[in-house]
């Protein structure tokens, strides 16, 4: 079974309090099952915008 680490990013406040993680959860969760994918970790970058340099997202360093 292959592996895969799942990363999730919202930058608003609306976005972390709304569905904007869960829904990325949940739409990763399904995929690595429904491809055989063993999902080894999970890491999230909370009210970080994707613009942020490398060494602000936190989440995406530790994916790497």
């Amino acid at each position: 079974m292959n592996r895969a680490i799942g990363l999730y990013r919202v930058s608003t406040s609306n976005q972390i309090n709304g569905s904007g993680i869960s829904a990325q959860q949940d739409a990763v969760r399904q995929y690595a099952e429904q491809n055989g994918l063993l999902l080894i970790a999970e890491y999230s970058d909370l009210g970080v915008s994707g613009a942020a340099p490398l060494e602000k997202r936190e989440g995406l360093l530790k994916a790497l």
